[in-house]
């Protein structure tokens, strides 16, 4: 993906010299793909070219589930990254590639039950770097979040709908 986190990602690893390549549902314009230094690629195409692969796709992208088939186009050796949500990676591929040697390595900061259940296929697996969803936690992500909760509260008072609310875990489940 190319939003907002994606944008930034590409701008610092050009900045590094990295060549940055990007799939996403909607192409970003030529002169913008120039700026941050990114080259837009159908996925059949990136996936096997990529030294590293990391996601930054909203959770109802379906379009980007990663699975067998994504981890097969990748070469041998190669990096997988995920800090946009667990749900887009089907977990057990995943364990199967880093077992096999397929990837070299991965690193998730999201997993699709969290905390990480010690029945996950991911338990065990080599060379994977996890992280307890912190990857986001900076003074701008916790700015954001509490101008949010104000305008909600606005939004609250003047009878408007509410924006950006999350299911609440059901009792007991963590």
């Amino acid at each position: 993906g190319m939003g907002r986190v994606g944008t930034a990602a590409a701008r610092l690893l050009a900045a590094f010299g990295a060549e940055v390549g990007y799939f996403s549902r909607t192409r970003l314009d030529p002169d913008h793909e120039r700026r941050i230094g990114a080259e837009y690629r159908p996925l059949e195409e990136l996936l096997p070219a990529a030294d590293v692969v990391s996601l930054h796709v909203r959770a109802d992208a379906a379009d980007y589930r990663f699975g067998a088939r994504e981890f097969a186009l990748m070469r041998p050796g190669r990096y997988f990254v995920n800090t946009s949500r667990g749900g887009l990676v089907n977990e057990a591929a995943l364990a199967t590639a880093l077992r096999s040697g397929r990837l070299a390595g991965a690193a998730l900061d999201v997993f699709a039950a969290e905390p990480l259940a010690p029945a996950s296929p991911l338990d065990g697996a080599p060379n994977l770097l996890l992280t307890p969803h912190i990857a986001g936690r900076t003074r701008e992500v916790a700015e954001m979040y509490f101008r949010s909760a104000c305008a909600n509260i606005v939004r609250l008072e003047a009878g408007q709908p509410l924006r950006d609310l999350i299911e609440p875990m059901a009792r007991g489940a963590r």
